[in-house]
């Protein structure tokens, strides 16, 4: 099996692995899998950055956004009004929160995910879309400011981005799907991981956009927002941030690692940038790419991945 073939966090992993002359082996590209062997000779499992190391109710805990937001809740860390939809009437939730995001109850990489609903019939689309992903849907207050994802390894604070939703720039000429299509033949671009930048999905863009996917023409060097989500799987884009976000952003996600005793985490927060407001955490992720924060395209590399398979060979 050939390790260019894996996804791209699992393929750096594997190099860095094969750099340090430390046994590893690939059992399946499809899935991610890699066993390996620590200082002692002792072989183990890991899937992209899940390692037979980490708590298993920490995973269950963060893969599940409701038990999320109860965990946030217990350790009085700030996090939005967060609902299942089977919990209390939509109208209800829209008439307390104003504006919602929907969110499949267990889903990932940002599929299922509205943004910004504000209208009952637009909710109820929004709750039938995250069904496709999840039998259970959460409904959480919209809250304004940037998407941050803070990385801890070996409990540890490693390094933080600012993710930025999918967006194209106009020429004036081209209507907003052709210039998605144009910017998918950026050579950055791939699919399933295997490049620094996602494809953006027409699809996702048709749900976000409606009719102007086709009818609006973005100005000459004019920036359009393409999708809902600012997560790179749908096509967005990052920035380090690591030496300039708040220390309350580092200390809420450090409560949640410390109280779930996971080894690697991303603790995802919307913040406004303003000193004065609270940074809130919106999920975790136990199983977080990690390549970006290494990528000089993103900023100053943090070397996370040599640090991570330090982490995974430590006693």
């Amino acid at each position: 099996m050939n390790p260019d073939d894996l996804k791209v966090t699992t393929r750096l992993i594997y190099r860095e692995f094969e750099r340090r002359g430390t046994p590893i082996e690939i059992i399946d590209i499809s899935s991610s899998l890699l066993r390996y062997a620590d200082l002692r000779g002792n072989w183990h499992y890991l899937r992209s950055t899940l390692s037979d190391r980490e708590n298993a109710q920490a995973y269950v805990i963060a893969k599940n956004k409701h038990l999320t937001m109860l965990f946030c809740e217990r350790l009085n860390v700030p996090h939005p009004l967060t609902y299942l939809s089977t919990d209390i009437d939509p109208q209800a939730v829209l008439d307390e929160c104003g504006s919602v995001v929907v969110k499949p109850l267990d889903g990932a990489h940002g599929e299922g995910i509205t943004v910004g609903v504000e209208n009952e019939a637009d909710l109820r689309r929004a709750i039938t879309r995250a069904k496709e992903v999840s039998n259970k849907v959460l409904l959480q207050q919209r809250v304004s400011g940037d998407d941050y994802r803070v990385l801890f390894i070996g409990g540890e604070y490693a390094a933080a981005i600012r993710r930025s939703p999918a967006q194209v720039v106009g020429d004036g000429v081209s209507n907003v799907r052709t210039l998605i299509e144009k910017e998918n033949t950026n050579p950055l671009r791939g699919s399933n991981y295997e490049k620094s930048l996602e494809y953006i999905s027409l699809d996702n863009a048709a749900y976000f956009l409606g009719a102007q996917l086709d009818e609006y023409i973005p100005a000459q060097d004019e920036k359009y927002q393409v999708v809902g989500v600012a997560n790179l799987s749908s096509g967005g884009s990052a920035q380090d941030v690591t030496k300039i976000i708040p220390k309350s952003m580092i200390e809420h996600a450090g409560r949640l690692v410390r109280e779930l005793r996971m080894g690697i985490c991303g603790v995802d927060f919307m913040w406004s940038g303003n000193d004065e407001d609270e940074p809130l955490v919106i999920e975790i992720n136990a199983t977080p790419g990690i390549d970006m924060h290494d990528d000089p395209m993103f900023g100053e590399s943090q070397h996370t991945i040599p640090r991570f398979v330090e982490y995974l060979l430590s006693e």
